[in-house]
């Protein structure tokens, strides 16, 4: 299970970027201070997104990613670190726009 939350994290990082936009300066602290071990860094994770008020968001993506095989489920805290990391520093996408009811009706698509 705290690889599945990790992973959901990674997601959320890769596909659902916009969500962070408010706590960018706090994503990059929190991700350069995660603890050795798996189950802490999969606890870290879940406060953290409670704190910034994106838990319902990492839910969705653990219930997504959980219909999806093949996720790598034998990462070391090492491995799980560096992908948070690596994550974290990933510019977000171009397609990657909040959902409609987000975004500011003066602003394009």
């Amino acid at each position: 299970m705290p690889l599945d939350i990790i992973n959901a994290f990674v997601y959320l990082l890769q596909n659902e970027r916009h969500i962070f936009k408010e706590s960018e300066a706090k994503l990059s602290d929190f991700s350069t201070t995660l603890p050795d071990n798996v189950e802490q860094i999969a606890n870290n994770i879940i406060a953290w997104c409670k704190e910034q008020g994106i838990y319902d968001n990492l839910c969705n993506a653990l219930a997504i990613l959980t219909r999806v095989a093949g996720k790598p489920n034998n990462l070391t805290a090492k491995e799980c670190q560096d992908l948070i990391k690596n994550a974290t520093r990933t510019e977000p996408k171009e397609n990657d726009n909040p959902p409609p009811s987000d975004r500011n009706p003066n602003e394009p698509a």
